[in-house]
């Protein structure tokens, strides 16, 4: 797609999902970015009939196959994405021209370059765009350590071993926030997390999109039971960036809490064509981190209870949502927006 120099906007993915880290990928690609335009909800991409945006598609494809491609409105860089495997027939159905086209593919995993390769879909190993997340020179150490969406029993074991605070956060978002909050909120809460990541002594956590934005501001990181990870495979080719092991190993002592071992550099070479390659796509690359300054007490809209009982909120007010979707979309001719 051709843009005389001036006329393009830009966009960046943004989410009604129950998990943080979604945005947490947007954030990332916001580096590349002179502005932003739009914050286009991912799973109303193909909808999008906005001005002609430039827009890096990194992500977790997809809630429903028939979401992607993008609009003709998108010139899109494909890198840093990772397709479920019950979604994949589904998704090459309707996307295989359209990734040929735009290709070659970055794939944030092994397993999805494999499966694009046998596909006959041209593909490359990029790792994750997180990974490209800049720290904040103005964000002092603590000596406090973060566990995110660790299980209490876990936490209370380490609180006995370690006389450095623990404090626990998650990055479940439970029904009554997904309502109060927009795209561009999720957004400046997802860089409010990054700070508190930026700023603790170390951080532990299963999440991916929790461990490697961490691994890439200099924080010290430990990843854990990846190999009991609910999506098989998101994992494979970055494991080794960043000291992983199973909860069983941390509390029978193999993680110092107290001096935490520097972080592994495998990802270095990753970031670097990372970067890149999505500075050469915008022509933009900022010297600013975006992750800011921030107050513990700026989280308290962020933090969720016990997992269970979010969950069970979460599928009370998921089925609430959907109820209301249909009668505004079926009964008053209504729909919610594509993009902010």
């Amino acid at each position: 797609m051709q843009c005389e120099e001036g006329e393009w906007k830009y966009a960046v993915y943004g989410y009604d999902t129950n998990n943080i880290g979604d945005d947490i990928q947007s954030v990332a690609s916001m580096r590349f970015l002179p502005k932003v335009d739009f914050v286009i909800d991912r799973e109303k991409i193909h909808r999008f009939q906005g001005p002609r945006s430039k827009a890096i598609l990194n992500a977790f494809y997809i809630d429903s196959a028939k979401h992607f491609p993008p609009s003709g409105q998108i010139d899109p860089l494909l890198t840093s994405i990772h397709v479920t495997p019950s979604r994949r027939d589904a998704f090459l159905k309707t996307s295989k021209d359209y990734l040929v086209e735009h290709g070659p593919v970055g794939c944030r995993d092994l397993t999805t370059l494999e499966w694009l390769e046998d596909n006959g879909v041209p593909a490359y190993f990029s790792g994750c765009l997180t990974l490209t997340l800049q720290p904040n020179p103005g964000i002092k150490r603590k000596n406090h350590v973060l566990a995110v969406d660790v299980d209490e029993k876990t936490v209370e074991a380490l609180r006995k071993n370690t006389d450095a605070p623990i404090y626990t956060l998650s990055h479940f978002l439970d029904g009554p926030f997904r309502r109060r909050y927009g795209m561009r909120d999720r957004l400046r809460f997802a860089k409010i997390l990054l700070s508190m990541y930026n700023s603790a002594k170390c951080v532990i956590s299963r999440r991916l999109h929790v461990a490697y934005p961490s691994l890439a501001m200099g924080t010290p990181t430990l990843l854990l039971d990846a190999d009991t990870e609910t999506y098989p495979g998101r994992f494979d080719g970055m494991l080794d960036f960043v000291n992983h092991m199973s909860s069983e190993e941390l509390l029978a002592g193999a993680y110092d809490l107290d001096s935490p071992p520097g972080n592994p550099t495998r990802h270095l070479r990753y970031r670097e064509e990372l970067v890149k390659t999505c500075s050469g796509f915008t022509g933009y690359d900022s010297p600013v981190s975006p992750v800011p300054v921030s107050h513990l007490h700026d989280l308290i809209p962020m933090v969720t209870g016990d997992t269970a009982d979010t969950r069970e909120i979460y599928i009370s007010e998921m089925i609430k949502r959907a109820v209301g979707k249909v009668v505004d979309r079926f009964v008053l001719g209504k729909r919610e927006p594509d993009y902010e």
